[in-house]
């Protein structure tokens, strides 16, 4: 490459700023129009949570008379589906016929031990509900989800995402360890739980009934 190491260092510093301003430019601009579509909603005697449960397509002056009984609808399919068990991967139309979850090798990006209280966190988990310290368990740790970042946690452990995924990068970059891919059954193993011990030196995990300290350096 005809480029020396600091010019290239700077380039890879350059971009990454251009990519955290990019997302935030349209992070602004998805929550205006999400907080515009609230309040058309609330104007029209309707809430934001039905509105979530709505498509695009069905904003229509001529359907709002029916957007509560397409709320109840779409939620009662959704409560049947969600009980419905799939493969985490879908190879062939066999694999419908039974589902077979690999463990799988998770991946431990940080240092030292950590015992801490656990918090699931969700698509409708508040700020506030966060203890500062504590162990965030997500299903997956996307984009949306960066602003647990900013309480602090002890660390982060995720079902789904490896050390090339977005959570990886917002870890390093907030100096947070984070336990990733652990699977759907041991999520739900740790959030049966008060609280999880994990050695990221050891690479090992164990839930913990009653925690005493938040971190053992």
């Amino acid at each position: 490459m005809a480029i020396d190491a600091e010019a290239l260092l700077q380039g890879f510093a350059l971009a990454h700023q251009a990519r955290d301003w990019g997302k935030l430019a349209f992070s602004v601009e998805l929550s205006r129009g999400l907080e515009g579509l609230s309040a058309m909603a609330q104007h029209r005697g309707s809430s934001r949570d039905c509105l979530s449960w709505l498509h695009l397509t069905d904003l229509s002056e001529s359907l709002v008379q029916r957007w509560g009984a397409m709320e109840q609808n779409r939620r009662a399919r959704y409560a049947r589906e969600a009980r419905i068990r799939m493969p985490l991967l879908l190879d062939r139309h066999t694999d419908l016929r039974r589902v077979i979850t690999a463990p799988g090798r998770p991946a431990y990006l940080g240092y030292g031990r950590v015992l801490a209280p656990v918090i699931s966190i969700h698509a409708h988990s508040q700020p506030s509900a966060l203890l500062e310290g504590s162990v965030l368990i997500l299903e997956r740790c996307e984009p949306g989800f960066d602003w647990v970042f900013r309480h602090r946690p002890a660390a982060i452990v995720t079902a789904y995402g490896g050390p090339n995924a977005h959570v990886a990068l917002r870890a390093h970059e907030m100096d947070c360890p984070a336990l990733l891919g652990v699977g759907p059954e041991a999520i739900a193993r740790i959030c049966a739980h008060a609280g999880i011990e994990i050695d990221f030196d050891q690479k090992w995990w164990r839930s913990a009934n009653a925690p005493t300290m938040e971190k053992i350096a």
